[in-house]
């Protein structure tokens, strides 16, 4: 499997806080992150190997380093099906460093994200006969 990841070009992604909000505009598609996928999210640069991921995740949030990279690992290969990673050959571009200590917040809860909006829940209910008013 490739140890180096980058986010995908056509996701667009605006961090709120400590959590983040990711949008592919072709679908509509979005999640949300909380603040310990934001991080791994961060650090998917391309340039870092998903080996420095674990070890930066493991020194910033306490955790036990075989632990966050099995983590990161599940993380990065579906996010890499969901087509919001895109694995990484030579001569990819990065971000630049950056500092895992500014995300210290929420660095002690288990990788979270969440689908959100259209197809999030599945099919739409039919209204009440009575319209969108509430229960029929």
């Amino acid at each position: 499997m490739l140890t180096r990841w980058r986010r995908n070009d056509d996701v667009i992604w605006e961090q709120l806080g400590s959590e983040a909000l990711l949008i592919v505009p072709a679908t509509g598609a979005r999640w949300a992150l909380n603040g310990a996928a934001v991080c791994v999210w961060r650090l998917c640069d391309g340039a870092t190997s998903l080996s420095a991921i674990a070890r930066k995740f493991a020194n910033a949030s306490g955790r036990n380093l075989q632990r966050s990279y099995l983590e990161i690992e599940t993380f990065c290969a579906t996010f890499a099906k969901l087509g919001l990673l895109t694995p990484c050959q030579n001569n990819c571009v990065t971000s630049g460093a950056l500092n895992v200590m500014t995300f210290r917040n929420g660095l002690d809860a288990p990788l979270r994200y969440r689908q959100i909006g259209a197809g999030a829940s599945g099919q739409r209910r039919r209204p009440s006969p009575r319209g969108n008013s509430g229960p029929g």
